[in-house]
């Protein structure tokens, strides 16, 4: 069985070293490098030795130490991990059949590993998570555990313990099964497959890749879960995708993942450009390639003679991909002399073909290059002198447009010198924000040969076509070929692409054209204790921007130099604890999701005000901090009610949580609301969807955005409008959990 595995990380989460214990258990390798002492197996660049990071996707084959009936054979994918490199690590992941992503237990989720799980999800692609450098000082699991289900799924399941019921929930076979008490261990494997499968669970291993801790059972996962049907598309015509172009000893290689049917040296394969013949084909394995005599379905090789694209299909369907990750920036490269600037050019041509995202242009002096950040510049810089011996002088980036229309048009090229002869009508319309440039040929059947029609479509994507207005890429366009003419003697394919290029101008020429400006979506992510300082540096930095801002959530850190809406969350602790008092419970506790929440500080101080009004005092223990999460309601509802001084009554400050009380307090044999009352916070539809309909704290969202909305418009039409800061009531939704006395129907209580 083929298998194609991506090992993908945030920078320095050890996921080259953990490369290395895989390659040294396969034995790929007699010993593991590290990349600190820059003898990485996979990190064979001098580039990668010098900076301690990956920057170019290698691969090596290993067959993998399982049992079972069908050996497994890995193609192991070791991933940049910088994000100025997030283009290289996006081919690479197109590829994948399964990853592993590494995760530090010492630092938790950083802000690439979000964005990595995010892609993965995107592409559906089953993923196992290592959690690594557990023996490092402050690595916690259970924390880093619990971040995870918090912040990238809540289908992390760590994998120790008794894990039955956390499978059960993520299949429903299984489920049925578990519920009937008749699984058996196989039942439980097949679960765990199908919901791995389906991205339904993403199985937390922990460990330490440098000391060799936790490698065994991360190997043993991978073979007891991965699992492909390639054996079965090998009887299917030859398909491939490209996802790499490297060139070693001045021999161009494509590499590609066969996605069906076998290729062997000396086939002739479809690509975009035509029909092409196979040189050799070759096994990467770190940095050396291996000849091989064929490739099948499921594999990855590497091969001669191909002149295709990184993410083009091959064979069967041919295709172009377009890719998510864009450059937002631009930097321009100024040739040193002796260096020309035509030379340094067909350098940068080159290193294009290996990675498109850099989208080469030539200027009035220097050539324009697409790029992430720093690092690549840095990276870039450093490739032209080693490979090329080029000096060269980079100016500062700047911020890369590009151009677009916004209503269809039609242009015509017409390519009629001596002896040649071409004519291509072209529809340009809008289209979707992100598709890039696509093609479709509709022209009529007898109206112009196929041959001719795949040229054109080969010309429509073998260069960026230039906008009217600044000159940036054109995006976002549908290319429809509605006509076309050829001479039976005096055609060739140049004239066509003259042709092309002409009637995309002319259509550009005519159209309603629009400039787009990169827009980058970002979370920040803060300990508690910086959100004093992030806030007061955001709030600064809009107020320069003179842009009208309302904050929704009222802190203290905001203070009195800012628009804000929010809830009157002491209003809502207070309100709970005396609805809970007039049912007549005298003990209650509350459960937070975390202690350094402004709004869950509000809901405490609320829920102590009561009580104190009431001449009632906090038992030590009444107050816990959990996670926003049912399990870890449960939890923090079964350590309460162990002591001999339990509460009678809980409030929660999420649903979740109160979800999970009611669950323990079923578990215990405690009756609700009889022996025990629970109220939660938000009102969400879990809470009267419950076993128990839970009485919950109603917030009132839609006013709040009104609310919010007014002040922008006041602010807009006035922008010396006082500032205004509004707080709104809150109110008791009372359902069956607090109902001692019996209601034929639920009420909204307003205290």
């Amino acid at each position: 069985m083929n298998l194609t595995l991506g090992v993908a990380a945030h920078v320095d989460a050890g996921k080259t070293t953990l490369c290395e214990q895989l390659l040294r258990r396969a034995g790929v390798i007699r010993a593991c490098g590290r990349v600190d002492h820059g003898d990485a197996f996979m990190d064979d660049d001098p580039m990668e030795r010098a900076r301690g990071i990956t920057i170019f996707t290698e691969q090596a084959t290993l067959a993998w130490p399982v049992s079972g009936d069908e050996p497994l054979l890995v193609t192991l994918m070791d991933t940049p991990g910088h994000v100025d490199f997030s283009g290289e690590m996006e081919r690479a992941l197109s590829v994948l059949d399964a990853a592993l992503l590494v995760v530090s237990c010492a630092e938790g989720v950083q802000s690439h590993t979000a964005t990595l799980f995010k892609l993965l999800q995107k592409r559906k692609i089953p993923t196992i998570i290592f959690l690594n450098k557990t023996d490092r000082e402050g690595a916690d699991v259970s924390r880093v555990t619990a971040q995870m289900r918090r912040l990238l799924s809540g289908d992390c399941v760590l994998m120790a313990g008794d894990v039955r019921e956390a499978l059960a929930e993520r299949d429903e076979v299984l489920l049925e099964q578990h519920l009937d008490e008749t699984a058996t261990k196989a039942d439980y494997l097949s679960g765990a497959r199908r919901a791995f499968a389906a991205c339904a669970l993403y199985p937390v291993l922990a460990g330490s890749a440098l000391n060799d801790m936790g490698v065994d059972a991360l190997i043993e996962a991978v073979g007891a879960l991965c699992r492909t049907n390639y054996a079965q598309k090998e009887r299917l015509p030859f398909s491939a995708k490209a996802y790499r172009v490297r060139r070693v000893g001045g021999v161009r290689y494509t590499y590609v993942k066969v996605t069906g049917g076998v290729l062997r040296a000396r086939d002739e394969v479809q690509t975009l450009s035509g029909a092409c013949k196979v040189a050799a084909v070759l096994a990467p394995q770190g940095g050396k390639l291996l000849t091989m005599g064929e490739a099948h379905a499921g594999q990855t090789v590497a091969l001669a003679g191909l002149s295709a694209k990184p993410g083009e299909r091959i064979g069967a369907d041919c295709g172009l991909e377009a890719p998510e990750t864009v450059p937002l920036m631009s930097v321009q490269v100024k040739p040193v002399e002796p260096l020309t600037q035509s030379t340094l050019l067909m350098h940068l041509r080159e290193l294009e073909e290996e990675d498109p995202l850099l989208s080469v242009r030539p200027e009035a002096e220097g050539v324009s290059v697409g790029v992430m950040g720093a690092v690549q510049v840095e990276v870039l810089q450093g490739v032209l002198a080693s490979r090329f011996g080029d000096r060269v002088r980079m100016l500062p980036p700047h911020v890369l447009y590009k151009e677009t229309i916004d209503a269809p048009v039609v242009g015509i090229g017409h390519y009629e010198p001596l002896r040649h002869y071409a004519e291509v009508w072209l529809r340009l319309e809008p289209g979707a924000p992100g598709s890039g440039v696509t093609f479709t040929a509709d022209c009529p059947p007898n109206s112009l040969d196929e041959n001719w029609k795949r040229l054109i479509r080969t010309h429509v994507f073998e260069r960026e076509h230039p906008g009217v207005l600044t000159g940036s890429p054109l995006t976002d366009v549908h290319v429809r070929l509605i006509a076309g003419r050829a001479h039976l003697k005096h055609t060739d394919g140049g004239d066509f692409r003259e042709a092309t290029c002409r009637a995309i101008r002319n259509a550009l020429m005519q159209a309603e054209n629009v400039l787009l400006e990169p827009v980058v979506r970002f979370e920040l992510a803060m300990p508690s204790g910086a959100l004093a300082r992030v806030t007061g540096e955001l709030l600064r930095r809009i107020e320069d921007l003179s842009v009208p801002c309302v904050i929704l959530g009222r802190s203290e850190e905001v203070g009195a130099e800012a628009n804000w809406v929010d809830i009157n969350n002491v209003q809502a602790g207070r309100r709970a604890v005396r609805l809970l008092l007039e049912r007549g419970y005298k003990k209650i506790a509350f459960l937070s999701d975390g202690d350094g929440e402004v709004f869950n500080q509000d809901r405490i101080a609320g829920y102590r005000r009561e009580l104190a009004a009431h001449h009632l005092s906090v038992p030590d223990g009444f107050i816990l901090h959990g996670l926003p999460t049912v399990g870890s309601g449960m939890d923090c509802v079964r350590a309460l009610l162990q002591g001999d001084d339990a509460p009678d009554a809980v409030i929660c400050s999420d649903d979740r949580l109160a979800l999970g009380a009611l669950r323990a307090a079923h578990q215990l044999g405690l009756r609700v609301p009889e022996q025990f009352g629970i109220i939660s916070c938000d009102n969400t539809p879990l809470t009267e969807l419950a076993e128990t309909p839970i009485t919950s704290v109603d917030v009132d969202t839609f006013a709040l955005g009104v609310q919010a909305a007014q002040i922008l418009i006041e602010q807009i039409e006035d922008s010396q409008t006082s500032l205004r800061q509004i707080l709104l009531s809150t109110k008791l939704i009372e359902r069956a959990s607090t109902m001692r006395e019996t209601r034929e129907e639920t009420e909204a209580i307003h205290i």
